[in-house]
C-alpha cells in the first residue's frame, strides 16, 4: 500500500496534469506509472524526478533498449519488484525477446541471446550498484576494450544510479504495482 496518496490525473492540478501529459507522450508506456503520481503531491518532485528520468533513461547515446535491461537487472538484485515488472513491461513493449525477458530477472546473463557487449554493459551495471566501491580500473578497460566511450560509460553509471534510487523510492513509499 502506497504511503504517499496517488494522484491520478482527473484529480491533479494543472500543473501536474501537464508533467503527467509529457510523461505519456515521451515514456511511452501507454499509462503513468503509480510511481510518478505517488510524486505528485509536490509539482516540484515530480517534475524534478522527471526530467532527471527522461534526460537519464530516455535521452543520450546508450540504446533505451540497454537502458531498460539495467533497470531490470538492478531491480531484480535489489529485489525491487515494483521497478522490475515497470522495465519489463517497457522491455516487452519494445519486442524484446521473451527468453531475455524471463532470464534478465534471474541473472541468467550468460546463458542469455544478448551481444557479448550488452552482458558486460548489464554486468559492470550491477557492479556499480550492488559493489560501487569494488569497480576498479580494469572494469572501466573492460568497456573501453567493447569500444564504449566515456559518455556511453557514464550513461550506463548514471542509469544504474538513478535505477538504484528509484528502487529505494519504490521500496520507502510501498509503491503499488501498476495495472498494465
Amino acid at each position: 500500500m502506497s504511503r504517499f496518496r496517488i494522484i491520478e490525473e482527473d484529480k491533479a492540478t494543472e500543473e501536474v496534469k501537464d508533467i503527467y501529459k509529457t510523461i505519456r507522450h515521451e515514456l511511452s508506456f501507454g499509462f503513468i506509472p503509480n510511481l510518478f503520481k505517488s510524486m505528485a503531491i509536490s509539482p516540484t518532485v515530480l517534475r524534478g524526478n522527471w526530467e532527471k528520468v527522461k534526460f537519464t533513461f530516455l535521452s543520450g547515446i546508450v540504446p533505451r533498449t540497454i537502458k531498460e535491461m539495467i533497470c531490470v537487472a538492478v531491480s531484480a538484485a535489489n529485489r525491487n519488484n515494483y521497478c522490475l515488472k515497470t522495465h519489463l513491461h517497457g522491455l516487452s513493449m519494445m519486442g524484446v525477446d521473451e527468453k531475455i525477458l524471463q532470464g534478465l530477472p534471474r541473472g541468467n546473463l550468460d546463458e542469455l541471446p544478448l551481444p557479448e557487449r550488452t552482458k558486460i554493459i548489464i554486468k559492470f551495471a550491477l557492479k556499480v550498484t550492488l559493489e560501487p566501491t569494488a569497480v576498479t580500473d580494469k572494469d572501466f578497460s573492460e568497456l573501453r576494450d567493447e569500444g564504449l566511450t566515456e559518455e556511453e560509460i557514464l550513461e550506463i553509471v548514471s542509469t544504474a544510479n538513478l535505477i538504484n534510487l528509484l528502487n529505494i523510492y519504490a521500496d520507502l513509499a510501498g509503491v503499488d504495482l501498476d495495472a498494465v
